[in-house]
């Protein structure tokens, strides 16, 4: 990490280094963290420049709680911190229930379901994900593959398994009627973050239908 704030540092014309085999290495570290690639072949003198630049890592190592460089997959880095459901796609979610035989109460139940999601490192290196469902209900999960989570809510139980394809996490879900343990649904989940609009994109399918969840930073 501290490789990474060097990157920027490095562009003031006072503490310019001649090492250029270097430059490749921290232009690397400099993206990892803001998605800004330096051009060092250039004096930039406006301090405001650097200023942002800087801001936007520390910023960065700030929502990840300073453990970013403990992220075994750093392809998530700019995932960490903390995230508010922005928008779902209520029609096609509504329509799905429907078809999955839930009534209007439950329905209106998942419709109106707030989410909070803190996404962390854990203490072995993988992303950690907590999640607060109604302001009430908190889910913990770790994005390894192989590992399961199990969430328990308005009578049903959705056991997931998580992998890891490339950039986007994913999740095998099965929703069970709490009661008798009869299969509701199956779905599949993957997640990705979106860097044109730095938001969490969520989206399910399963055989009722698709849909999105989009998550804004807090």
């Amino acid at each position: 990490c501290a490789l990474a704030l060097t990157a920027f540092i490095w562009r003031l014309p006072c503490l310019q280094r001649r090492h250029d085999r270097m430059k490749d290495r921290l232009s690397g570290y400099a993206v990892i963290l803001t998605g800004h690639s330096p051009s060092f072949g250039e004096v930039v003198h406006d301090a405001r420049h650097h200023w942002h630049v800087a801001s936007s890592a520390f910023h960065l190592l700030y929502a990840a709680g300073g453990y970013s460089c403990r992220l075994k997959h750093l392809e998530f880095v700019k995932m960490l911190g903390q995230w508010t459901q922005s928008s779902v796609e209520a029609e096609k979610l509504n329509a799905i229930l429907k078809l999955q035989g839930l009534p209007w109460l439950v329905r209106e139940a998942v419709l109106r379901m707030s989410i909070e999601v803190l996404y962390q490192v854990d203490a072995e290196g993988e992303l950690e994900s907590i999640t607060r469902l109604l302001h009430t209900i908190t889910v913990k999960s770790t994005f390894a593959d192989g590992s399961v989570s199990v969430t328990r809510m308005l009578g049903f139980k959705n056991v997931g398994s998580f992998s890891i394809r490339g950039k986007v996490l994913h999740t095998k879900g099965v929703i069970l009627y709490e009661a008798s343990g009869s299969v509701m649904s199956e779905n599949e989940t993957t997640i990705w973050h979106e860097e044109g609009e730095d938001e969490i994109v969520i989206r399910t399918v399963s055989r009722e239908g698709a849909y999105d969840r989009r998550l804004r930073r807090q």
